[in-house]
């Protein structure tokens, strides 16, 4: 693996960790000031085929690409397309 794979890797894992503790802050924000359904609106949004379609596009290519290839270079040529910029 080259050193830029291991870095996009490790990009993607930090991404995947601070959004983990972004949905915790969340919960504990929701579940304080007693937002009603708030656990099964969020089931429903995340469900839906409707939301973000573009985005769920570009993941779907993604996993179709990995079943054809499984390798870092195609995480890395993901990450580095996403539009909200490029990996640190």
């Amino acid at each position: 693996m080259l050193d830029s794979d291991k870095q996009a890797l490790l990009s993607a894992l930090k991404a995947v960790e601070e959004l983990h503790f972004q949905n915790i802050a969340l919960e504990t924000l929701l579940e304080f000031h007693r937002v009603p359904n708030w656990k099964v609106r969020s089931r429903e949004l995340a469900s839906s085929k409707d939301l973000q379609p573009e985005l769920r596009a570009i993941f779907h290519t993604l996993y179709e690409e990995l079943e054809h290839e499984p390798d870092f270079s195609v995480i890395r040529a993901f990450l580095l397309s996403l539009p909200t910029g490029k990996p640190n």
